[in-house]
């Protein structure tokens, strides 16, 4: 047996799981939650402020519309305490402003939510341009190809949406008609 100061260690047996269970002490769980971001002027979260932004901007005249730069810095001014969602941005790569404007073209931004207008890139003249580089100004096929191919992801999005309700909608119909009392046809 190897000594630690000065006396022989002992085992103790192995407990099951059960039984480490059994004695544990409960604990309770924490009441403060974690507090989610919340715009300074809005007071709407990062995912409702994005989905917003790009709604508005789809619908302001053409020498008004926004571009990346413009957006990030309309987003830094709401969420000034963010440092992290700052460099995020910034930085442009994963969580940049397209990665939002991609969430919301798929209906993911605020699921449950109708995207009505597609969101599209532009740059400061207010013409559409190419998703990833923002220098290429889109044609008319490639505005019409990019509304197909997001037109489409949203009608994925919304199917399930659309199917849970037929399904509610299919399961309140039977309990409304086993509830009903059965007419045997005599007074």
């Amino acid at each position: 047996m190897v000594k630690k100061n000065g006396r022989p260690r002992q085992y103790k047996p192995d407990l099951t799981v059960s039984e480490l269970l059994a004695l544990a002490p409960n604990k309770p769980d924490p009441r403060i939650r974690k507090k989610r971001a919340q715009g300074k002027f809005t007071r709407k979260s990062i995912s409702e402020f994005f989905f917003e932004l790009f709604a508005a901007n789809e619908l302001a005249e053409r020498r008004l519309k926004k571009t990346n730069t413009a957006i990030i810095d309309i987003v830094i001014k709401e969420f000034p305490k963010n440092y992290k969602l700052h460099v995020n941005l910034r930085g442009g790569e994963r969580n940049g402003v397209n990665c939002y404007r991609q969430a919301y073209n798929t209906g993911r931004l605020v699921p449950g939510r109708p995207v009505i207008h597609v969101s599209f890139r532009y740059n400061e003249r207010g013409d559409r341009v190419d998703y990833a580089t923002g220098k290429k100004i889109l044609s008319v096929p490639d505005q019409k190809e990019f509304l197909n191919r997001y037109s489409h992801k949203i009608m994925q999005s919304y199917s399930k949406f659309r199917t849970k309700a037929e399904q509610a909608d299919a399961k309140a119909k039977n309990v409304q008609a086993d509830s009903d009392p059965k007419t045997t046809g005599k007074d």
